[in-house]
């Protein structure tokens, strides 16, 4: 979904008929369904429903994965117009659709504020690891996360290929040593850092200059300048420390860990948490730049990720027999492991990589 100030209309995905369906909604409380964007002429590598939407100055864009979803995806841009002639409900035309391709597997896409540029997340996310049902999935590839930076400074007319300018994590390949111990995750078996990092979702700066990115399964994050189309940083985020008292914002360590003890119950544990955020959004105050995360927490289910008989998610309860509490750390491990204490909580598993 996607917001147009200016017109106050609603772009909306309707994936069930691969279309955008355009609402009006000047009066909240009466939205009114101005028509519909097929997309039924987008190119063939366009795969199943967008998974980004993004509008500026009435130019809409959208992202399409591939098929199969290690592929370069799709990037299509329109304009969409107003014909009054038309029946009501039927009223949106669209105007110079173009398509280009970015990246594996483009999710998050947006404008920067001052519309010269259209930045994708694409996440590069893995079929598998090791060849594993190599019969049914194919043999294992794992893409390059990225992010492609699209210029539109020409024009939205002026859209080819050529102004698609991808900037990758390669030079970072050689730092995972000091990532690692940094914090940063990185853990798909023989993966590269380049192949690992998956960028989820971009918020850019007041000046149109500078972006930041979520590496959700790396609990990182990553900068990026525009102008020089290079990401420049990965900045870890480090633990979050269940067992501290308040932190001055209500209930700001605490946690609720269990779903079978009556009830919300936050209390503080021995359990340190990553913060792992999707979406970020970035505001300005005072002349200093902020960022605004929602740390949802997410987990990588890929076939191969860990030896059998995993399923290939990395995920594991504190109740399940299978994760061991060390006895000289956790001496109290049996109490832990009740299910009105930490039993139902889902940790990681072992990374292997200290």
């Amino acid at each position: 979904m996607a917001h147009d100030p200016c017109r106050q209309w609603l772009y909306v995905v309707n994936s069930s008929t691969k279309s955008i369906d355009v609402l009006d909604i000047a009066n909240p409380s009466s939205p009114v369904k101005l028509g519909t964007i097929s997309l039924a002429q987008a190119p063939p590598t366009a795969f199943g429903a967008p998974r980004g939407l993004a509008v500026h100055d009435g130019i809409v864009a959208l992202s399409f994965q591939a098929a199969p979803k290690t592929d370069p995806g799709v990037v299509i841009c329109l304009k969409a117009r107003l014909d009054t002639t038309l029946p009501a409900g039927q009223r949106i035309t669209i105007e110079h659709p173009r398509s280009v391709n970015v990246g594996a597997l483009p999710d998050m896409i947006t404008f920067t504020p001052d519309g010269r540029h259209l930045l994708v997340a694409n996440e590069g996310e893995p079929n598998s690891y090791n060849n594993v049902n190599a019969a049914t999935l194919g043999p294992s590839v794992d893409p390059e996360g990225s992010i492609s930076i699209i210029d539109l400074s020409c024009g939205f007319e002026a859209l080819n290929q050529s102004k698609v300018h991808t900037a990758t994590f390669n030079e970072f390949d050689g730092q995972i040593g000091e990532l690692l111990s940094a914090g940063v995750r990185i853990y798909g078996p023989n993966a590269r850092v380049s192949q690992d990092l998956e960028p989820e979702y971009i918020t850019v700066s007041h000046d149109s200059r500078t972006a930041w990115v979520t590496l959700q399964e790396n609990n990182a994050m990553a900068t990026i300048d525009i102008r020089s189309r290079r990401i420049t940083e990965i900045i870890p985020l480090g633990l979050k420390d269940h067992s501290l008292a308040d932190n001055g914002f209500g209930s700001g360590n605490a946690l609720d860990s269990s779903d079978q003890d009556g009830g919300i119950r936050l209390l503080n544990r021995p359990v340190k948490g990553m913060f792992q955020p999707d979406a970020v959004a970035a505001y300005q105050f005072r002349g200093e730049s902020y960022l605004v995360t929602a740390n949802e927490g997410d987990v990588r289910s890929v076939p191969g990720l860990l030896p059998p008989p995993s399923s290939g998610s990395e995920d594991i309860r504190v109740g399940d027999p299978a994760f061991l509490l060390d006895p000289t750390v956790f001496p109290d491990a049996a109490l832990l492991k009740a299910s009105s204490n930490l039993a139902r909580m889902m940790q990681s598993q072992p990374d292997t990589q200290n």
